[in-house]
């Protein structure tokens, strides 16, 4: 029997998404990086967050890029990979990400559109805006 490593969570992206384009020529391709936070509660039922780095490539990646920003719900099916490094330090550390597989759009196109201008809405409006998503209960997730 082979091993299976997959993982699915569904949550909110926590920033717009990071795309890159790798490589030059025929050979290059685009990768999105962006982070999924996802709502548990604890056993005080206190709201948490967990949050996930997540990679995508090639034409995911582009679908990424197009229709996600910082607050659309998303469903990631991938495996999850750990890197092993050495900080500034000389630490070992160990990060843990998705490498996505498939995707699935939770909101509407209506709800994204309206979420995206309330958010842009928001942050030109107040001098202090915070990268990144509270894990307080609000609505900021869910």
């Amino acid at each position: 029997m082979s091993a299976v490593n997959t993982i699915m969570i569904m949550g909110r992206l926590t920033k717009d998404p990071d795309v890159r384009t790798v490589g030059e020529g025929e050979n290059a391709f685009k990768v999105a990086k962006f982070s999924v936070a996802v709502n548990r509660f604890s056993k005080k039922d206190h709201p948490e967050a967990d949050f996930f780095d997540v990679e995508a490539f090639r034409s995911k990646a582009e679908v990424i890029e197009k229709y996600f920003h910082k607050g659309s719900r998303i469903l990631v099916r991938g495996e999850m990979h750990f890197d092993n490094y050495q900080d500034k330090d000389g630490n070992n550390r160990k990060a843990a990400k998705i490498t996505m597989d498939d995707f699935g759009f939770i909101d509407t196109a209506a709800e994204s559109n309206a979420k995206a201008q309330t958010e842009t809405k928001t942050e030109t409006s107040s001098d202090s805006s915070t990268h990144g998503v509270s894990a307080d209960g609000s609505d900021d997730l869910w």
